[in-house]
């Protein structure tokens, strides 16, 4: 199940960049669609940090997991939007923050396991 959530999870991240690039590269307003996918997103993280306290609540508690998830999120969002606006300074500070954050959501699922 945690498997098949996290690749979700990854298919979901690109369908959310795939639609941040569409939409500024056809100058259009497709915000309802791109809150849809965002949600989506949002909801399959939940549903793996769900998947992953099971495992251990001692030590992967529900309440952290999500915090994680949800900044990991925001990262990668503002990373696309940066990359989008060609603001490849911002986006270098996010892709540093990005790879901390990454290894403490590790370090973390690593010491429940």
């Amino acid at each position: 199940m945690l498997t098949s959530l996290l690749k979700e999870h990854i298919f979901l991240v690109l369908e959310v960049i795939k639609e941040a690039v569409f939409s500024s590269k056809q100058n259009t307003n497709r915000e309802p669609i791109m809150n849809d996918k965002v949600g989506e997103l949002l909801s399959n993280s939940k549903d793996v940090a769900q998947a992953l306290s099971l495992i251990n609540t001692s030590y992967l508690p529900l309440q952290k997991l999500n915090m994680m998830f949800d900044r990991h999120n925001a990262f990668i969002i503002e990373i696309t939007k940066a990359r989008i606006s060609r603001d490849y300074k911002l986006e270098l500070e996010k892709e540093l923050q990005v790879i901390h954050e990454l290894l403490e959501m590790s370090d973390m699922i690593y010491s429940g396991l």
